[in-house]
């Protein structure tokens, strides 16, 4: 299975770090998420709910996403990000989108060359939605502390 299969696959995904290197290289590291095995019950607007497990980064090892150049990246909180129906993509943790609104807004709003195939990729995280437009596909690398 590829790295991106495996990202794709997670269930949970945390964001651990993003940032800028070199220009606009911009990195992304990420953690899959672990499921406590100990449950809690919580109650919300009166309604118990029952049997709950926690979900923590597993910060034993990550994937560095890096993007060598791009033309946008937005971070947008999870609980603020939401998916319209005309919107088209493949993936679930990591998606690649053949339509999408913000790639409408940057051929509108950003002077890129329109000759060169931009990609909109996003990383879809516990607190984070991350949208990167790029002509790049990422160099994906895993790590895994000792």
């Amino acid at each position: 299975m590829s790295l991106l299969e495996q990202i794709n696959n997670s269930e949970y995904l945390f964001l651990n770090h993003l940032f800028e290197r070199d220009g606009n290289e911009l990195i992304i590291n990420v953690s899959e998420g672990i499921e406590s095995e100990e449950t809690h019950d919580i109650e919300v607007i009166g309604v118990a709910l029952t049997g709950l497990h926690n979900v923590d980064a597993d910060k034993s090892c990550s994937y560095n996403l890096v993007f060598s150049d791009y033309v946008l990246y937005l971070v947008t909180n999870e609980s603020f990000s939401y998916l319209k129906k005309e919107e088209e993509f493949t993936g679930k943790s990591f998606r690649i989108f053949s339509k999408s609104h913000l790639k409408e807004y940057n051929e509108k709003y950003t002077s890129y060359c329109r000759d060169e195939k931009l990609i909109h990729y996003q990383i879809v995280c516990v607190n984070h939605v991350i949208d990167i437009i790029t002509p790049y596909e990422p160099e994906i690398t895993f790590k895994e502390k000792k």
